[in-house]
């Protein structure tokens, strides 16, 4: 309860509250090696980014694949998906 009141209370003196909020990112645009993140829950573009070494790695497309051995056939490689991620973000 205390620590609400104090969150609360510096909302009010300081004008800044931080909220958590979802971003996605579109990759490689609008040109190799950068990405545009957007807010996921109003669409607003927040800006330009360069790409992270780990973002430049490609993922091979290999999925869930199963051995032959198992006597199962391979398993389709699941479609790549857009980066979703969450951060704090300063709300005046």
């Amino acid at each position: 309860k205390e620590a609400e009141i104090s969150i609360e209370s510096n909302k009010i003196s300081t004008g800044v509250e931080y909220r958590r909020i979802n971003r996605e990112a579109s990759v490689n645009y609008p040109e190799a090696g950068k990405k545009t993140v957007y807010r996921v829950d109003t669409g607003e573009e927040l800006g330009i980014q360069d790409m992270t070494l780990q973002e430049l790695q490609r993922e091979l497309p290999f999925g869930d694949a199963v051995k032959p051995e198992d006597g199962e056939p391979e398993k389709k490689a699941k479609k790549a998906k857009k980066e979703v991620f969450v951060e704090d973000e300063t709300v005046s």
